[in-house]
């Protein structure tokens, strides 16, 4: 019953992967068109390309997770890795969000839009510390 959830998220999780890899490719040409002329462009295209790399991160630890499913003697301890890297990534992708916000407000984008990248730093940051909580719910299952 589970294995056809698996799957799905596996195809999902690769379909994500390849456009996190394409938006990345846009990125680093974008970035290397801009060379030189505008720093702003410089700077939104390397924190975007960061973030998205941070989103690989967490999707290949999200793998990881899946691949834990697949075997029977489900190893707790073996779980703890991939979730706190999880949660490494979301904290580092809050993070990126921020300094994004940052670097938008001096200019002429609009107020809310800075305000809501600033909201998807909190929600980012949020997911961390729900993946924080469940990891400290598996060392406790498990030590039990």
């Amino acid at each position: 019953m589970l294995r056809p959830a698996v799957i799905a998220l596996k195809a999902i999780i690769v379909l994500g992967l390849l456009a996190c890899m394409g938006a990345q490719t846009a990125m680093v040409l974008a970035a290397v068109n801009t060379f030189g002329e505008s720093l702003q462009k410089l700077v939104t295209s390397t924190i975007v390309f960061l973030v998205l790399l941070a989103v690989e991160v967490a999707a290949f630890a999200i793998w990881q997770l899946l691949a834990l499913i697949d075997e029977t003697p489900t190893d707790f301890a073996n779980a703890s890795r991939p979730l706190a890297t999880v949660m490494a990534a979301f904290m580092a992708i809050a993070v990126f969000l921020w300094i994004f916000g940052l670097t938008l407000a001096p200019t002429d984008v609009a107020p809310g839009i800075v305000l809501l990248i600033g909201i998807l730093g909190l929600a980012a940051l949020g997911v961390a510390l729900l993946v924080d909580i469940q990891r400290h719910l598996l060392l406790r299952y498990s030590a039990e």
